[in-house]
């Protein structure tokens, strides 16, 4: 069967290969900050859009189901999620959203725990914010909803961002469930953080946290609002009334 799944990978790759758009690929690359000593530095793309990628990852789990009707391992996926294209990993993951989807709705699959481990043993190749966004909190977040949640204390710490925003972005998982018992946490780790995408990761969290709860994130931003970084703050209050946003702005540091 190794075989078989090692022939589609190839097949997946290969469609992904002609669907590419050269145009489109300079395009990301330049979205996607690829240049010397930007985030994404030396990351290649093949130029490809985000409903591109779901129409094909879609149909090539057909395929795979269709040749292995019950997977035992992920290591077909590995040519996927090790590559050099930013897209080929980027459908590693939307496979692995969906095998996690299908785990959950119906008994038989791959189980929840090895699309969990899969995915952290290889979050390294995680490594652009997209990469983050469209996957920690449906896997990460998803298998943690009912289980502990110190790996997610002991990534926030992580001098890697992308392991960092995993932790955070999990979080929206929680929060989609109105569990805000580690957002607040889990933020004030990334308080002192230098990265730009960190401080609009966790005030993205605290903003959606803010919506299931707004009096939990006011009560937040009235101790901390004054030594946050700018765009996380500025996340953070997006959908507050004018009058609001501008006192949290103008919050100084207490003598």
């Amino acid at each position: 069967m190794a075989l078989v799944t090692s022939r589609l990978s190839k097949q997946l790759i290969a469609e992904l290969h002609t669907a590419a758009c050269p145009e489109q690929a300079k395009r990301n690359a330049r979205f996607f900050k690829t240049d010397i000593g930007q985030y994404a530095e030396h990351d290649i793309f093949m130029g490809l859009s985000m409903p591109q990628l779901r129409q094909i990852t879609t149909g090539y789990l057909k395929d795979v189901f269709l040749q292995q009707k019950h997977p035992s391992d992920l290591c077909w996926l590995d040519p996927l999620i090790t590559s050099a294209y930013h897209e080929v990993r980027l459908a590693a993951l939307l496979c692995l959203v969906q095998l996690m989807t299908r785990t959950l709705k119906k008994k038989g699959y791959i189980s929840s725990q090895s699309i969990y481990d899969y995915y952290v043993a290889h979050r390294h190749h995680i490594n652009n914010w997209d990469l983050v966004d469209c996957s920690a909190h449906y896997i990460v977040g998803r298998h943690l909803i009912n289980r502990s949640r110190k790996p997610l204390h002991q990534w926030v710490k992580s001098p890697h961002i992308w392991t960092c925003r995993i932790a955070m972005v999990s979080q929206w998982w929680f929060i989609r469930q109105h569990d805000l018992t580690e957002i607040f946490k889990l933020v004030n780790h990334t308080l002192a953080r230098s990265e730009d995408l960190m401080h609009k990761a966790s005030g993205w969290m605290l903003r959606e946290a803010g919506k299931k709860n707004k009096h939990a994130l006011i009560d937040y931003l009235d101790i901390h609002a004054h030594h946050m970084p700018r765009t996380m703050l500025r996340y953070a209050i997006e959908h507050f009334e004018p009058a609001r946003r501008q006192t949290y702005l103008n919050k100084k540091a207490p003598v």
